[in-house]
């Protein structure tokens, strides 16, 4: 409701247990990542709890566009050095980029250019259509082994023009509302 220099207004919970011990705020900010602190309790009202200004926010989401699970069948191929490359698991993906491993050694590394990405997007259902999305250009920003499951991962960021990022966001849409109705 109200920040000021000492302190935080917030509208009372309705499941409000009481007292005056330490909570922990979870809020989004004005991009939508999320963000959390913990803050002492210095009051409560009919409606209002009070709190000292917290000493430290933590953000949850670093990322800057939010991003979605794709169904268990997605994959992406791609071109390495103008070579291309298939056989990757698509995990996630957002506006700005996609999760993606394999089982066999992971032949790209932290810094590749990549060139010509397809993500290809299974349906929810088997009755429905694959949605496939191309992106020209994208960039290996980090990679990692799980060694208990051996697959190599990798992320990338994709560089996109604005047809190739609306077609991100048309999905990242779809797919967000699929996860909701579940």
């Amino acid at each position: 409701v109200e920040m000021t220099g000492d302190g935080l207004a917030i509208d009372k919970p309705v499941d409000w247990p009481g007292g005056s011990a330490p909570v922990t705020l979870v809020f989004r900010d004005d991009h939508q990542l999320i963000n959390h602190c913990t803050v002492e309790v210095t009051g409560v009202s009919a409606d209002t709890v009070y709190t000292a200004f917290p000493d430290t926010v933590y953000q949850l989401q670093r990322r800057g566009h939010y991003r979605v699970g794709v169904p268990a069948a997605s994959r992406a191929d791609l071109s390495l050095r103008g070579e291309r490359v298939s056989g990757f698991f698509l995990h996630d993906i957002s506006a700005s980029g996609v999760l993606v491993s394999r089982k066999r050694e992971q032949p790209l590394a932290e810094g590749d250019e990549l060139s010509d990405i397809t993500l290809r997007l299974a349906p929810e259902n088997p009755s429905g259509r694959e949605t496939v999305i191309t992106v020209s250009q994208g960039e290996v920003t980090r990679t990692f082994t799980n060694r208990i499951t051996r697959l190599s991962y990798a992320g990338i960021r994709l560089l996109t023009d604005c047809r190739e990022e609306e077609d991100l966001l048309r999905y990242v849409r779809k797919r967000e509302l699929e996860l909701l109705r579940r």
